[in-house]
């Protein structure tokens, strides 16, 4: 057994060795002048590709939620601008809205609050907006949820 595996190695090793002296051969001097002009030609494609990318990444960065523009949608809600809304939390992708619960649903303000997000903040990736009932927090520490919508 230890013999068999002995000779397949053996052959493994053969095989290399040819397959190394083709490599070589490639590597001539007239191979070695032609590369650098191959790639003076590729790089202006390559910094041409490079160069879109990356405005089409500062173009997607614009409308991103950074935290800074997260921070910016808290402060509106906060703000005079919308009296209705106690607090507001802005965790990974949920507008989270305190508000005073009157009974009534109050899915059409989220909704609102998405059309918000987009006209105002540019907003363009998925937001869950949820309306929180804030008198049931602060009394109860309990998350009731009394509106939801969810923005695209």
């Amino acid at each position: 057994m230890i013999k068999k595996i002995l000779i397949g190695c053996g052959i493994f090793f053969v095989v290399l060795m040819i397959i190394g002296g083709l490599v070589s051969e490639d590597t001539t001097p007239e191979a070695a002048e032609a590369a650098p002009q191959e790639l003076k030609q590729t790089e202006p494609k390559a910094a041409a590709a490079v160069k879109d990318v990356e405005a089409k990444d500062e173009e997607t960065d614009k409308n991103k939620l950074t935290d800074a523009k997260k921070a910016e949608i808290v402060a509106y809600f906060k703000s005079d601008e919308e009296p209705s809304v106690a607090d507001a939390l802005f965790p990974y992708s949920t507008l989270k809205l305190g508000m005073h619960n009157d009974g009534s649903n109050r899915d059409g303000f989220a909704k609102y609050a998405c059309q918000i997000l987009q006209s105002e903040f540019g907003a363009t990736e998925l937001v869950t907006v949820s309306i929180i009932d804030i008198d049931k927090l602060v009394h109860t520490d309990k998350w009731v949820k009394i509106g939801k919508a969810n923005c695209i």
